[in-house]
């Protein structure tokens, strides 16, 4: 399975309209190649920097597995 956003690329920095010194928008992710089986997918973005402790930013589940974009 794989994620990607228009928005950034693989390792860069996530652009500060998606975070909250922006406009504080979802930034748009495309799911391909998910798994035959799939019943439902999670998200789970999380921080592992923050200064005590791993910060979860956004956890998303149930989400259908036809639905490829979010």
């Amino acid at each position: 399975m794989e994620i990607k956003s228009r928005a950034f690329k693989d390792g860069e920095y996530i652009p500060s309209r998606y975070t909250c010194d922006g406009e504080d928008f979802n930034p748009p992710l495309e799911i391909y190649d998910i798994p035959f089986q799939t019943k439902t997918l999670a998200i789970v973005v999380d921080g592992p920097d923050a200064p005590s402790k791993t910060w979860v930013h956004w956890l998303v589940w149930n989400i259908p597995v036809n639905n490829h974009s979010i």
